[in-house]
């Protein structure tokens, strides 16, 4: 059986609300008060600000760049964007790095 060559399609990130009934909680290490955009990923949320995100990541810049839809949730009056498939491990151990 021949191997596919076609890369796999990129995760969807989505401003939503999450989308199980489980617990979520908040990360004690990187919630930042004067945060204002709430990443989740798993049920683990971080409070982190837009500005660093954004420096590190192109992705970010260009996904800040654009309006929020008027009909966008907010939670603590930020946004709240779900990372679907990212392991909350992982954002832990990124979060460290750029901290560092």
């Amino acid at each position: 059986m021949a191997e596919s060559t076609e890369r796999p399609q990129k995760r969807a990130r989505t401003l939503a609300e999450p989308e199980s009934d489980a617990p979520v909680e908040r990360s004690t290490k990187f919630w930042l008060d004067h945060g204002d955009v709430i990443l989740q990923v798993e049920f683990l949320q971080f409070r982190l600000n837009k500005s660093t995100l954004a420096f590190y990541s192109p992705i970010f810049r260009d996904m800040f760049s654009l309006p929020l839809p008027p009909d966008e949730p907010l939670m603590d009056n930020c946004p709240v964007v779900v990372l679907s498939g990212d392991r909350s491990a992982d954002w832990v151990y990124l979060l460290d790095t750029i901290a560092n």
